[in-house]
């Protein structure tokens, strides 16, 4: 049995962007600095074993007009002050994180990660094994395709679901959570029509999940609205969790702490007072069961 509770941290959609940005309405691309300075204090501020990032670390590919020299510098400046924690930082990428008509992959190298590939990370003492999802597995020709320039929807690669399978079986006595970018699930709190939204073969890769009764709990990002539901996936509950965008008011990022009974998901807040308003009351934590 461990000394300690294990502590993992959660963020997405940080969207940041220096130089001159142009964020879509409601976004924070102006104060990315701050929110930057902010999120690495708080988290330096808490005994994390593991700091994950969903993706969209930056405005990349469509939609915003972030050119190629924003992105570059945007990306090195984030990943250095990132690096600078004391804890394992493991980054996937988002649909935003490439430089529009490149593949990922020229950022998956900068994240440490084979194309179309994720990762892996296992916590022996605490029986507890991450497994990181890469959904941005779409060929040359289907991001050459897509209509505004680069994929929205995600696509895990068949490899890459292969790898899953395997990363899953060898960790069937442990409890495991995996991350990923797009949604496999639909949010509860608001109805998501656009296929955009989603992992495009999520079919498939929910029934690798099925197959393993160890999967306790699926974070995704990319829907920008914290949302937390339990679902039977095969013959049992999984909790599927989408975790808050920084890129909007309120920024936040998720706290998990576990222990041998198992998961406890806690919403932070960043204080970015006086520059924005001040943060609101954390909820109370979610717990998931083991």
């Amino acid at each position: 049995m461990p000394s300690r509770l294990l502590h993992i941290g959660v963020l997405s959609d940080t969207h940041f962007w220096l130089g001159t940005p142009q964020p879509a309405e409601g976004q924070l691309q102006r104060y990315s600095p701050q929110i930057c300075a902010a999120l690495l204090q708080d988290v330096a501020r808490r005994p994390l074993d593991l700091l994950v990032h969903l993706g969209d670390v930056t405005c990349g590919g469509s939609h915003y007009g972030m050119s190629a020299a924003d992105f570059d510098q945007t990306l090195d400046w984030f990943l250095a002050r990132i690096g600078t924690l004391s804890c394992p930082v493991h980054i996937l990428p988002g649909n935003h994180d490439l430089k529009l008509g490149e593949t990922y992959q020229p950022t998956e190298a900068r994240l440490g990660l084979q194309p179309q590939c994720g990762t892996g990370i296992t916590f022996p003492a605490h029986n507890l094994h991450f497994e990181l999802l890469n959904a941005q597995g779409h060929t040359e020709q289907d991001i050459a395709q897509a209509a505004a320039g680069a994929p929205v929807a995600g696509q895990v690669a068949p490899a890459e679901l292969a790898r899953l399978d395997q990363a899953l079986h060898r960790a069937r006595d442990m409890h495991v959570i995996v991350g990923t970018h797009q949604l496999l699930q639909p949010l509860a709190a608001s109805a998501v029509s656009s296929e955009d939204s989603f992992v495009r073969n999520r079919q498939e890769v929910q029934t690798v999940l099925a197959k393993h009764p160890n999967v306790r709990a699926v974070f995704q990002g990319h829907a920008h609205q914290y949302d937390v539901q339990t679902v039977l996936l095969g013959h049992r509950d999984c909790t599927y969790v989408v975790a808050p965008a920084l890129c909007l008011w309120p920024p936040a990022w998720l706290h998990l702490t576990i222990g041998p009974s198992g998961l406890a998901i806690q919403v932070r807040y960043l204080d970015l007072a006086p520059t924005l308003a001040p943060r609101p009351d954390q909820p109370d934590p979610v717990h998931v069961p083991f």
